[in-house]
């Protein structure tokens, strides 16, 4: 995904329940190792971003990777 021209993992959550609420007995939700993981497997920097793209403040930052 990420060598096609994409320059995020859009869509990608750390909470899903959508899928779930939908019928599915699967989620899609990935750690934030997990993403890191995927970026680092090909050799690209993995950076959280808020909905807007911007940085995130310290405080989220620490918050999401609990």
């Amino acid at each position: 995904m990420l060598n096609g021209g994409a320059n995020d993992l859009g869509g990608t959550l750390m909470e899903e329940t959508i899928s779930r609420m939908a019928g599915s007995e699967h989620g899609s939700a990935k750690t934030v190792a997990e993403m890191v993981a995927i970026a680092a497997g090909i050799g690209r920097p993995a950076r959280q971003r808020t909905t807007t793209y911007a940085s995130p403040a310290a405080q989220e930052r620490i918050r999401a990777r609990a």
